[in-house]
């Protein structure tokens, strides 16, 4: 990575978020009217509305809109979806923003991080954190340096094309996201640098 690659993406924005109020009114509100799931307590139940109002904040109302339709669908108004699968569904739809995720804010944090951001694939491996959730084993790795090295060339594609004046807009688009992503990444290695520090 060059320094003009890396003096362009030096910044990263986080995603607003909706907020547990329109999580509690679009999704939970429905959800409640159903039966709760067999085995599950009214306090578990409820505790698990809880924290799909914390975790799901990131979620816009048409989105929330479509995971209750789904949700109640599935019901066929017999009982709640347990509060895991919603989740499962909620992230396949639009994986958390990472400084909402736990799991990527502690990867990019931790020592896998840190190598990743080494290696020239810590976007990669922040990308996949968002999408899939563990670890990645040796065979994923190897794919996430892959696409890394892909993403590579293409940003240097994008730079020569922007040079001449013909970079198409979806590119450029393209390219910002992955430094805003880069810049994120950075973010949380300072955060897990000065958090050790603490300690």
């Amino acid at each position: 990575m060059d320094r003009q690659e890396a003096e362009n993406g030096q910044d990263s924005t986080d995603v607003a978020p909706h907020g547990r109020a329109l999580v509690r009114e679009r999704l939970i509100a429905p959800l409640m009217a159903l039966p709760r799931p067999r085995k599950t307590s009214a306090e578990r139940h409820q505790k698990d509305m809880d924290t799909l109002a914390e975790k799901l904040a990131y979620l816009g109302a048409q989105q929330l809109d479509g995971l209750a339709e789904l949700a109640l669908r599935t019901s066929r108004g017999k009982c709640c979806p347990e509060a895991g699968l919603i989740r499962a569904w909620a992230y396949a739809m639009e994986p958390p923003p990472p400084r909402s995720s736990d799991y990527a804010m502690s990867l990019m944090r931790s020592v896998m991080g840190r190598a990743a951001m080494d290696g020239g694939y810590a976007v990669e491996l922040l990308r996949h954190a968002r999408r899939a959730g563990p670890p990645p084993q040796a065979y994923l790795l190897h794919k996430i340096r892959e696409e890394a090295d892909l993403n590579r060339r293409r940003r240097a594609g994008i730079r020569e094309a922007e040079a001449a004046g013909r970079a198409a807009p979806d590119d450029l688009r393209w390219l910002k996201a992955w430094w805003d992503d880069h810049g994120l990444c950075q973010s949380l290695l300072k955060l897990g640098d000065e958090m050790g520090d603490a300690a």
